[in-house]
């Protein structure tokens, strides 16, 4: 029983792990990388304020909506999923 436990408590770390590592890379690259990131993975993603795609590079990500994501999720699970990322540009 003991050998479970901290099998579970160490998948649980690995999983907050992966989703600080997420976070930490969105707040790190610029929106249209994390745009591109989330819709490569199968995501609906929307930015506010809505600026032209061609000026995300230039935003950063502020926050997220939902604030995570799980990674177990299935195709057809993130195609049904709306992200909206709240980005702030130097024009605003």
């Amino acid at each position: 029983m003991r050998k479970f436990v901290v099998a579970a408590e160490a998948a649980g770390v690995l999983a907050a792990a992966a989703l600080g590592l997420t976070a930490t890379a969105a707040a790190d690259s610029s929106a249209e990388v994390v745009v591109s990131n989330l819709q490569t993975q199968g995501y609906q993603v929307q930015w506010l304020p809505q600026v032209p795609r061609s000026v995300l590079p230039q935003c950063s990500v502020k926050g997220q909506h939902p604030s995570s994501l799980d990674p177990s999720a299935s195709l057809q699970e993130k195609q049904h999923t709306l992200v909206e990322l709240d980005v702030s540009c130097p024009s605003n």
